[in-house]
């Protein structure tokens, strides 16, 4: 048996025997009230009477009967009401046993993102004007400027001969005329040159071969490297072109007939 029983077993029994000694003590106080006579007074008033009636030494005082007086110590084999120091100890098999109760513990949640990432939403492109572009105007007509020179010139063709170098063409009108007796000048570097006139008729040369002619100029009865110039003038003796410096190339080799070489340059002047 554990030390707690013992200790509680011992509290149960001074608690009985208190009330025993209650009980007793009011048992013993109905007892006397109903030992004494109606009217006779109190026990004191009785013992009184009776000690006056008897002849007894007046120095002997006779005691007063007193109430039964209440028992001021247990019995011995009655256990001591525990002192303040035994603290009643609930025996600890008769009480479950503490738990400990976890206190509820604050779970946090972590914050989430419901809402979606934003996206990059395109904006449409708006619509940027184009820069202006230069419309070209539809030409407008216009006089051109009148020529530079009263009359234009070009080479027509050339022809290989080993017999000669030689210079010669037409002078036309602005019609596509013979126009005659119109100056032409040649020359070279060095060299001051020569002026000869045309014809108003034309000398048609060999067929097939457009060697037609109205002037010319001889550079030599043998083939002969050269660069010359030709323009027309207004008279013998000018420098004083009135029309494009026409440049013309020969060459001493090779000259056989259809060789590619250049011995006649053939050009021709027409009027602007």
């Amino acid at each position: 048996m554990g030390e707690s029983e013992q200790t509680r077993r011992k509290e149960i029994i001074v608690i009985v025997a208190l009330v025993v000694v209650l009980v007793a003590v009011i048992a013993a106080g109905v007892l006397i009230l109903l030992y004494v006579p109606a009217g006779t007074g109190s026990p004191t008033d009785v013992a009184v009477q009776a000690t006056a009636t008897e002849e007894a030494p007046a120095a002997t005082a006779t005691p007063l009967p007193t109430d039964t007086p209440l028992p001021t110590q247990l019995p011995t084999d009655t256990p001591a009401p525990p002192t303040a120091t035994d603290t009643p100890v609930l025996p600890t098999d008769t009480l479950p046993p503490p738990t400990d109760t976890p206190l509820p513990t604050a779970t946090l949640v972590p914050p989430t993102d419901t809402s979606p990432p934003p996206t990059d939403t395109p904006v449409p492109p708006t619509a940027t004007p184009a820069p202006p572009t230069n419309t070209p105007r539809p030409p407008t007509a216009t006089v051109p400027p009148p020529p530079q020179f009263p009359w234009r010139g070009q080479v027509s063709n050339t022809f290989s001969n080993c017999a000669l170098t030689l210079l010669m063409g037409l002078t036309l009108d602005r019609n596509g005329g013979v126009a005659g007796e119109i100056w032409v000048h040649y020359w070279a570097d060095g060299w001051e040159g020569i002026w000869t006139q045309s014809s108003w008729s034309v000398d048609e040369g060999y067929e097939g071969l457009d060697d037609s002619k109205n002037w010319d100029g001889v550079l030599g009865n043998y083939p002969r490297d050269g660069t010359w110039y030709v323009c027309v003038v207004p008279a013998q003796g000018s420098k004083n072109c009135i029309s494009p410096t026409v440049t013309a190339q020969t060459a001493a080799d090779p000259c056989a007939p259809d060789s590619g070489g250049v011995q006649i340059v053939r050009i021709i002047f027409q009027q602007n």
